[in-house]
């Protein structure tokens, strides 16, 4: 019994290769197989050039269409198979804000989350892309945690739409700062 599952996830995991691989080949080979899945940028749109995000995704397929996606936003995007990798606050402190997935090998997309805001204490703006469709609904939106989209939208908008927070983020931690510096001016005179 233990043989036959053995070798039906063996096999699994062999076709999801084999499916990588000819998606390299074909964007190698062809005129950019991967841009069906990718919308080119209107004319008004700048890409967001200077930014560096963490990818935490563990399916090849979605990381190489995830990179190629913020490649042609101009974005330098480093990947993770697991957070595991990257629980370190002094390493997580170099990007400008995470995109995770949220079933992982080690630890889950929630639980990475959570882990950055209760253990870390680090204000690090989170984004989940997940199949778990449910996660919209039962899991909260917190400081650290901005939000959360189904994988099987299109990529473009959801990139769009996290762009978007992430500059709204941008403005309110300006706006704190700039309230702390003028209470602390008010108080010292």
């Amino acid at each position: 019994m233990f043989e036959i599952e053995k070798n039906r996830i063996q096999v699994e995991v062999m076709t999801k290769m084999d499916e990588v691989k000819a998606c390299q080949a074909k964007e190698n080979n062809s005129k950019g197989f991967l841009s069906k899945f990718l919308k080119p940028f209107a004319e008004n749109q700048q890409p967001e050039t200077g930014l560096k995000v963490l990818v935490c995704e563990d399916d090849k397929l979605q990381r190489l269409i995830l990179k190629k996606s913020l490649e042609k936003r101009g974005i330098e995007a480093i990947f993770s198979e697991t957070p595991v990798r990257v629980l370190n606050q002094n390493y997580l402190k170099n990007f400008d804000f995470v995109i995770t997935d949220n079933r992982m090998p080690y630890m889950t997309g929630t639980q990475f989350t959570e882990y950055v805001e209760e253990e870390l204490n680090l204000e690090l703006p989170m984004y989940m892309l997940s199949g778990d469709s449910y996660l919209k609904h039962e899991l909260p939106i917190t400081k650290v945690r901005r939000g959360i989209f189904e994988k099987f939208e299109k990529l473009e908008k959801v990139l769009d739409e996290i762009f978007d927070d992430f500059k709204n983020y941008k403005k309110e931690i300006k706006q704190r700062e700039e309230s702390s510096i003028n209470f602390n001016s008010t108080v010292s005179a």
